[in-house]
């Protein structure tokens, strides 16, 4: 009987070590993740200290795979996997029935392991727990094609924009919800949430202010949202284009061609910009020239293997502004060039979101001075400062894609312009 117990417990450790080594695997080179994989790699190995204390050459002596009737039963489709997930939960699945039955049979020689065989089973349907909710939709979001982002704004549908994306191709919807109450933001979420499961999109709901748990929400910066997109993109090109804007027809491949017979000519181009103006308060286009005289994107188009290897946007240091000028910079430190597009525009609606733009205005100087710091001695000089200028152009045939912005934003315009006339013109007299 003691070698049936043996046999048992040496098949089962066999059956739970190769099971958490599926899911180790799957964390490792499927997901990047080194703290999920360390936590497999922990439970394997103390299912193995476990075992050990039965005496290993024990184990092996009682093993007797020829004679083993087992290996010749099988099941219709036990080995059926759509996928490397399938995999992972037959595997724990493996391993969590292996430590039961060790657990159960280890009674019979030692309580005191049995206890311990009882310890990893249950860290292993809380691992595979956190690898699922964690784990897979990050895989998932890995092969994102086309994501956007919806900002909660008075009058605007956000279910309707939201059903327009996902039928339209998009794999992931992020609602922006800002400066909105959380009763309003829960009933809003749950909607959301239900109709990008419907359309079998990935979710993402960025909730930036606020308490949890009676702490302070840690506000995060706009380049670690724009790293998200960024680092999830499949594509040799990435656009950046902020959501209050609208582009020109054309603009997308006119880019694109133009980015691709640089490419062609030999030149290391590592961005492109776009030319864009303040709709309605600019007639012509420009794009900027940041510190140094060189030329950064506000929107356009980076080559995704340059971001990478300046090592994305700096999402630690600036709040919200300064942050693409730096990132350009970084992409001229490397030998990248960053150029115009002569034949992309861009509509910037600058009255969208004026309270917002005030909280981040309010951080600008903070930015600006981190942006100094930073480049300072190498694209600033402090004696002779070069801190950036524009290169205006305009288009021979405007275009008209400005009347999509919503009408009412306009007559609101014109009222607070008349306002600040009839003030300026009382004061004055």
């Amino acid at each position: 009987m003691e070698r049936a117990i043996y046999r048992i417990i040496d098949a089962n450790f066999n059956r739970g070590r190769e099971g958490l080594r599926i899911a180790e695997e799957f964390c490792r080179f499927a997901l990047d993740n080194e703290q999920l994989a360390g936590r497999c790699k922990a439970l394997r190995h103390r299912l193995t200290a476990a075992v050990t204390k039965f005496g290993m050459q024990k184990l092996i002596a009682a093993r007797d795979t020829e004679n083993d009737i087992g290996c010749r039963m099988r099941v219709a489709g036990q080995m059926k996997r759509q996928n490397f997930e399938d995999c992972v939960t037959a595997g724990f699945a493996r391993t969590t029935e292996g430590l039961r039955t060790l657990a159960e049979s280890a009674c019979a020689v030692d309580n005191k392991i049995s206890a311990e065989f009882e310890k990893i089973r249950y860290d292993c349907y809380i691992l595979e727990k956190d690898i699922s909710l964690q784990g897979y939709p990050a895989l998932r979001f890995k092969k994102t094609r086309l994501y956007c982002i919806i900002t909660v704004e008075a009058g605007i549908d956000v279910l309707k924009i939201a059903k327009a994306c996902a039928a339209g191709g998009a794999d992931c919807l992020q609602l922006r919800a800002k400066d909105i109450p959380d009763g309003q933001l829960l009933s809003l979420g749950r909607r959301f949430v239900d109709l990008c499961k419907q359309k079998d999109v990935i979710t993402i709901i960025q909730h930036n202010h606020g308490f949890w748990k009676n702490k302070p929400i840690s506000r995060k910066s706009w380049g670690y949202f724009m790293n998200l997109g960024f680092k999830c993109a499949q594509a040799k090109y990435i656009l950046m284009i902020s959501d209050d804007c609208l582009l020109d027809p054309n603009s997308v491949m006119n880019g694109y061609n133009f980015f691709e017979d640089l490419l062609d000519t030999g030149r290391k181009i590592g961005a492109l910009a776009f030319y864009w103006r303040n709709w309605p308060e600019q007639d012509n286009y420009w794009v900027g020239l940041t510190l140094g005289g060189k030329m950064f994107v506000n929107h356009g188009l980076f080559l995704k293997s340059a971001l990478e290897d300046v090592g994305w946007i700096d999402e630690d240091h600036y709040h919200f502004y300064h942050a693409d000028g730096d990132l350009s910079l970084k992409l001229w430190q490397k030998g990248y060039e960053v150029v115009d597009c002569p034949q992309s525009f861009v509509e910037h609606f600058i009255h969208f979101n004026i309270k917002l733009r005030k909280n981040n205005m309010s951080e600008q100087q903070i930015d600006w001075q981190t942006y100094i710091d930073r480049w300072n001695g190498i694209y600033y000089d402090p004696k002779n400062p070069v801190v950036g200028s524009w290169i205006h152009t305009n288009p021979s045939t405007p275009f008209r894609v400005s009347s999509y912005f919503p009408k009412r934003y306009v007559y609101l315009i014109k009222l607070r312009k008349a306002f600040h006339f009839i003030k300026r013109s009382f004061f004055l007299i």
